[in-house]
C-alpha cells in the first residue's frame, strides 16, 4: 500500500540541519514515528516528499528553508510594553532574547523597533531560515479504517 492521505504510517527517520548536520530529531532516540498522513501533524514538505512510498522504501533529501519553517523575515511582529524587558538593559534593535512562553516552553525573538514605552519583537522559530536534511525508511502503511485479519488458529 502506498503512503496517501488518511493512512497510518510508521517511519524510521532522521531530521538534521542541512550543511551542519546538527541533529534535530531521530527515531534512533525516540523510536519509530507513527502518524496519520495528511492530518497536519507532520511537516507538510516532508509529507509531500514521502507520499507514494511503500513499506521498505527509503528516501533522503533536503527541504529548503522556505518550505520547512520559513523565512524569519516573514514571521509576524508583536508589540510589548517596555516594562517586559530588563530595566537595566534597554532593548536595542536587532537584539535577540530568549524567554519562556505561558506554557513554559523556550521561545526566541528579536527586537525590531523601540518607540517610547513600546517594543516591537518578532518571534523566531528556531529552524526558520534553515534548510533541513531528512532520511526516512517506511516501516508500515495501514488503513486505520480496515480491521486487521483475525489471528490464525
Amino acid at each position: 500500500m502506498k503512503i496517501a492521505t488518511g493512512l497510518l504510517v510508521t517511519l524510521e527517520y532522521e531530521l538534521a540541519v542541512a550543511g551542519s548536520g546538527e541533529l534535530i530529531e531521530s527515531s534512533a532516540t525516540t523510536g519509530p514515528l507513527a502518524y496519520l498522513h495528511g492530518a497536519g501533524r507532520m511537516l507538510p514538505a516532508l509529507e509531500r516528499r514521502i507520499e507514494g512510498l511503500v513499506v521498505g522504501d527509503q528516501r533522503e533529501g533536503v527541504i529548503a528553508a522556505a518550505e520547512a519553517y520559513g523565512d524569519a523575515s516573514a514571521l509576524p511582529i508583536t508589540e510589548f510594553p517596555r516594562g517586559h524587558f530588563p530595566a537595566d538593559a534597554p532593548p536595542q534593535i536587532g537584539q535577540r532574547f530568549e524567554a519562556k512562553d505561558a506554557r513554559g516552553r523556550d521561545v526566541a525573538f528579536v527586537v525590531r523597533a523601540v518607540t517610547g514605552e513600546r517594543v516591537q519583537v518578532q518571534f523566531l522559530h528556531p529552524l526558520a531560515d534553515k534548510d533541513l536534511a531528512y532520511k526516512v525508511k517506511v516501516l508500515k502503511v495501514v488503513d486505520p479504517k480496515v480491521p486487521p485479519p483475525p489471528p490464525l488458529a
